[in-house]
This record gives C-alpha cells, structure tokens and sequence, in this order.
C-alpha cells in the first residue's frame, strides 16, 4: 500500500506531498489542486502499467491532446515533472522515484529509482540499466528513455536469462497497481453503450460512468457472486429496487433495473439520479482489489445525505 506520494511541476502542484491511507478525503475551494492530484496518481500508475512516454510518433497524453507539454507546471517544459512514492515498508527514502524531462527526442524518462529490498535499481545518465538475455545479447537502457523500466522490460518477462534480473522491476508496477479517477454523472450512467468489437481493444469505465452497463453485464455471466453481492447493496439501499438488469438492442446495452412499479424493466433514465450513482459505486467498491486506487470526485454529488450516514 502507499503510504505518501509526491509529486513536482505537474499542472497547478508546483511541490505537493500527501500521506495517503486507506480511506484518504481531500476538501478544498475549486481550483485548489484536488483533481491535479488525482491525474497525477492516474498517469503514473498509466506509466507504470504499459504507457509510454513516448513513440515513434506519438506522445503520451491524458486525453486526446493533453500532452505533458500542456500539464506540466505554468506551461514550462524546461521543468522536469517529477513522481515520488513511499510505499509501508520504506523509510525515509521514497521506494519509487520517476522523473521525466523534455529533450531533443521530446519527453522521456531521464532517472528512475526503484529500492528492491536493502538494494537499488537507479537508472541516470551515468548509470544505465542492463539485463541478460537468453540470446546471450545483454539489454541496456539508458536515458533518455521513451518510456518507465516496467514498460521496457515487457518483451523479456518470459526470458529465463533475463526475468531474475528484471522480476524487482515487474513487483514494482504490481505492487503499485492502477489508479483510476471517475467524476460518475447519472446521465452517463444511464447511456446506452456499444460494445467495442475489436480484439485488440482494451475497455475502461469512463470517468463519468459511462460503460458500467457493459461490465456489470459481463460480470453478471463471469463471476455471479460478486455482481449478486453488488445488487444486493443496491436494493437495501434502494427498497423499491427488487433487481439490477439490462436491454440490449443494436444500438447497445443500457443499464435496468426490476422493481415494485412494475414487472417489466425500469429503464436507467427512468431510475433516480441516486440509484445509478450508488450502483455504479457499488461496482467500483466490489470489484476493486487490494492494490487498486480508486479517485472519486464529488462522490457526494446526486446522492441524499442520509445514504452517508
């Protein structure tokens, strides 16, 4: 688990520092740096768990056009955007530290630190990064790098040669985890949403909630226990909610619900804004493990206090 996080010249967080536990809650005037922090989590965990910082032709972004040259602090990209994580088990130093700066290849990673028990992974300039490989071709890197360690030591995960060497680099991106940001709007909760076609695609809830019909669909067929658990909370919290079901026509899924108004399915635009926003919520909390970092914003927001309470 993270215990603090760190992070320098990142949108409007010139120097921020946090201790984070379990259950960590963030109160402060719009503008104050709430949501920076939470894209920070994101795109590291992004950069730790298959991002690049950079390709041939493209540059890593947060949405489409948001590049670092947009997010860095003031707009300077001659500042180095730097992540700092403490993990339980680290002391003073951080157990994990990634900077990246703009050069002639563009951004890239140009040190990364990663403590792996009394010893270390540092990668600088001066001090590059190597492993064997069954070929008997050792592999460097050295920066500036288009992406984080845990990125480029993919190819070699199933080298026998080369996965010793590399296996502290891969404990890091697992031990790290993902981190996901949602701001779930009842409107896109209720949205009938086209599922992708394409094999290589990989799907993600938005951040607004939308395509949770899909998951809770596919969860409902795929591991029954947990989506009954999900439905359940939703019809203690919700009495007039006898079941969680789903339409699917050409078009999509949308998101049902069975309840003592009717004996046909409710429609999710037909439900209150708080039951799609519980329901969603439920999903996240059920379905998340241990590792996972979850960011919601204004969580508040379409839900009646009492539901709090």
């Amino acid at each position: 688990m993270i215990r603090k996080f760190e992070v320098e010249n990142f949108m409007s967080l010139r120097n921020v520092s946090v201790d984070l536990g379990p259950l960590t809650v963030f109160i402060g005037p719009n503008g104050s740096g709430k949501s920076a922090l939470f894209k920070a989590l994101v795109i590291l965990s992004r950069l730790l768990n298959g991002a690049r910082v950079r390709g041939q032709k493209d540059e890593f972004g947060m949405k489409a056009g948001v590049t670092f040259d947009r997010i860095v602090y003031s707009g300077n990209s001659g500042l180095p955007i730097k992540f700092r994580v403490w993990f339980d088990d680290d002391g003073q130093e951080p157990g994990y530290t990634l900077e990246l700066r703009k050069g002639a290849e563009g951004w890239s990673v140009m040190r990364e630190r990663i403590r792996d028990g009394e010893n270390w992974i540092e990668v600088d300039e001066d001090h590059p990064f190597q492993h064997p490989t069954e070929k008997g071709i050792p592999r460097v890197h050295t920066p500036p790098m288009r992406a984080s360690l845990t990125y480029l030591v993919q190819p070699f995960v199933n080298d026998s040669v080369a996965r010793p060497v590399i296996e502290p680099v891969l404990r890091l991106a697992k031990r790290f985890g993902f981190a996901y940001r949602y701001r779930p709007s009842a409107s896109d909760i209720a949205s009938v949403f086209s599922r992708p076609t394409e094999p290589e695609h990989t799907f993600y809830v938005a951040e607004n909630g939308r395509g949770v019909a899909v998951e809770l669909q596919d969860l409902q067929g795929s591991n029954r226990e947990v989506f009954e658990a999900i439905e359940r909370a939703v019809c203690v919290l919700f009495p007039h909610i006898k079941a969680i079901g789903f339409r699917t026509t050409w078009q999509g899924v949308r998101l049902s619900f069975r309840t003592d108004r009717s004996d046909d399915l409710i429609p999710a635009p037909q439900e209150s804004d708080g039951v799609l926003l519980a329901t969603f919520l439920f999903w996240r909390l059920y379905t998340a493990n241990p590792s996972m970092k979850l960011c919601l914003e204004e969580p508040e927001n379409g839900l009646h206090p009492f539901l709090f309470g």
